[in-house]
């Protein structure tokens, strides 16, 4: 018996005995299924324990048995019973991480926490995405953008996050749109070092400006869970890449109709996918009134068009600009 590959799967979550089992299944693999009794004498353990044991460790996915009478036990193949016990973990990891980060912080914890170096940037930063459920928000340099590469197209793919990215430069990630904004040439030559803004699920939003020649060093860093800065960080980064997609346009030739169209229909989206009167109830703040907010919007001289079809029979939502009315 291996001791050290035994503590090794003890630190995976197996118990030691356990441990013991699996690797003694593997050792006889090559002989087939085998019952907890055969196994029990191999150990020189209890039949009684043995089977119980089994019992408990099919269920974790550690061994797979046999229907009829009597039941065989053969251990799971190493990489499919190691990969679904780290993805338990995992996601165990991220359920008491969350519970513990509300420890002495209320539901609307407008706490900013700092980051201080590019690492603290890329772990908190794989946090948020490995949390998001709906939409994530990107404006990243290519660098930092390319070692977020992976968490991003897990986000996309395994849980159906929209997620939208601007950047610097045309990063392929799979799942992922990516725009690249005209004026980042000039940008990049102007930041004084790589740059990350993320807004996730309106539940979280980070910023941070790392140092161009000094990994462990930051210019500017944080993070927060606050619902009010991820409401203005997710309506920021939208307007962004709402105008990141208008210029594509506009240099492909769109025309102007198809270009208000496109431009609205986005705007619509990137706000439906977040249920913000939610967030507000979630924080504990009032709710927005409808009224109030119509009222406001029209005291700022902005009046909702009248939604008007489209070609494809769709509804455009636009906003006009006009003159506030005189008293």
């Amino acid at each position: 018996m291996d001791r050290e590959l035994a503590a090794d799967l003890a630190e995976l979550g197996l118990t030691a005995t356990e441990a013991e089992i699996y690797l003694a299944l593997l050792e006889q693999s090559a002989a087939g299924p085998v019952s907890a009794y055969k196994l029990a004498q191999d150990m020189g353990r209890d039949p009684a324990n043995m089977t119980k044991t089994l019992g408990a460790m099919a269920k974790r996915g550690a061994v797979q048995a046999t229907r009829g009478k009597p039941r065989l036990f053969a251990a799971v193949p190493p990489a499919d019973f190691t990969g679904a016990l780290v993805q338990r973990l995992q996601a165990k990891q991220r359920q008491v991480v969350k519970r513990l980060e509300t420890i002495g912080h209320p539901p609307g914890d407008e706490s900013l926490h700092p980051l201080d170096t590019r690492q603290q940037i890329l772990e908190v930063a794989r946090r948020l995405l490995g949390e998001a459920r709906r939409i994530v928000l990107v404006d990243a340099s290519a660098d930092l953008l390319g070692e977020l590469a992976p968490e991003l197209a897990r986000a996309a793919s395994t849980r159906s996050a929209t997620v939208l990215v601007k950047s610097a430069a045309r990063v392929a990630i799979p799942g992922v749109r990516v725009w690249i904004d005209p004026g980042e040439d000039a940008l990049v030559g102007a930041a004084p070092g790589p740059w990350l803004r993320l807004a996730v699920d309106g539940r979280g939003s980070l910023e941070a400006l790392a140092h161009p020649g000094d990994a462990d060093q930051l210019l500017h860093g944080f993070w927060t869970r606050s619902p009010a800065r991820a409401f203005l960080a997710h309506r920021g980064l939208a307007a962004e890449l709402i105008l990141a997609d208008v210029g594509e346009l506009l240099r492909a030739g769109a025309s102007a109709d198809l270009v208000s169209r496109r431009a609205a229909d986005q705007a619509a989206l990137l706000l439906r996918q977040v249920d913000w009167r939610q967030r507000w109830r979630e924080a504990g703040l009032p709710d927005y009134p409808p009224a109030a907010a119509a009222a406001a919007a029209e005291g700022e001289g902005f009046q909702p068009a009248t939604p008007g079809a489209d070609e494809s029979g769709g509804e455009s939502l636009q906003f006009i600009f006009r003159k506030p009315r005189r008293p």
